[in-house]
């Protein structure tokens, strides 16, 4: 009989321990994603915030361990991942917002997370995936352009999407950058740093030639593809500006700013302007043209 009982007071104190270490764990995360947004709100350094995100572990972002989680937790969570997926150029957490997104889709709670998906789904291309999730939740905001990506273009280097006049259609397209001087132009048209660096191009004969006969137009579309807004912006005539596809084709270039200007020739990076600075901005702008050389 003492034998019984002491099992019997051994596995109610293995239970007990097992149901306080569940409780624990998810206050643990809850704690660790909280920190994780905290850290971004208060503008801390990006390699703080990415060392708090991986105070989590994988193991506590499956779909076993999010059944346990209750939803606060979930939505600190998938912001948390969602933050650390940007900033860190992570498309491996794409998979786990997606599955936090179905435990909270299940328990009728969504929030925010249907354009947080879209956006993430832009960001990385994933066309696909966007359409699904558009025709699972219709939205007029998140509705693309038909796409066209031919498969001759080759995808693993530099290419850009044209848009038709209309702004419906993106169609992909390889960018030489080898076979004559070029001014690679990060833009955004939304983006004032942009507007005032194309007014500063604008008013000068130089310039405006320069860039006319040798610029191609590239918007990031981090987020957004605004196909609209960059069509309406071409058939304004000041410049044809193209989509960006994937930066990871274009090595050497950064598009997480705009304006960002680059002057190749013979495919290298010759000179490079970042920003847009009106005291001195017209005459790196020249300095860049001038190290081209020569146009036919």
């Amino acid at each position: 009989m003492k034998k019984s009982n002491a099992a019997v007071i051994a596995l109610a104190a293995a239970v007990g321990l097992a149901a306080g270490c569940a409780p624990f764990a998810a206050r643990r995360v809850k704690a660790n994603a909280e920190r994780v947004i905290t850290f971004q709100r208060n503008d801390e350094p990006d390699e703080k915030i990415g060392s708090a995100f991986d105070r989590i572990k994988p193991a506590e972002m499956v779909p076993a361990r999010l059944k346990t989680y209750d939803t606060r937790t979930l939505e600190l969570l998938f912001e948390a991942a969602d933050l650390t997926a940007d900033m860190r150029d992570r498309p491996e957490l794409t998979g786990v917002l997606e599955d936090i997104f179905q435990e909270a889709l299940s328990r009728g709670f969504v929030g925010d997370m249907i354009t947080q998906l879209h956006r993430r789904y832009v960001a990385e291309r994933q066309w696909g995936k966007d359409r699904a999730l558009f025709q699972r939740f219709p939205s007029k905001e998140r509705e693309l352009p038909q796409i066209v990506e031919p498969a001759a273009v080759a995808v693993d280097g530099p290419a850009a999407y044209d848009v038709s006049p209309d702004g419906k259609r993106l169609t992909l397209e390889a960018v030489d950058l080898v076979s004559r001087p070029l001014i690679v132009a990060v833009v955004d048209a939304g983006c004032h740093f942009s507007q005032d660096a194309d007014s500063v191009i604008a008013a000068d004969p130089e310039l405006s030639k320069a860039f006319a006969e040798s610029a191609v137009n590239i918007y990031p579309a981090h987020y957004e593809l605004n196909a609209e807004e960059v069509a309406e912006t071409n058939r304004k005539g000041k410049a044809r500006v193209k989509i960006l596809y994937k930066a990871s084709g274009w090595k050497g270039f950064d598009f997480r700013g705009t304006p960002h200007f680059y002057f190749l020739k013979d495919g290298k990076v010759v000179d490079e302007i970042e920003g847009m600075h009106p005291a001195k901005f017209a005459a790196e702008l020249k300095r860049g043209v001038a190290r081209l050389g020569p146009r036919p």
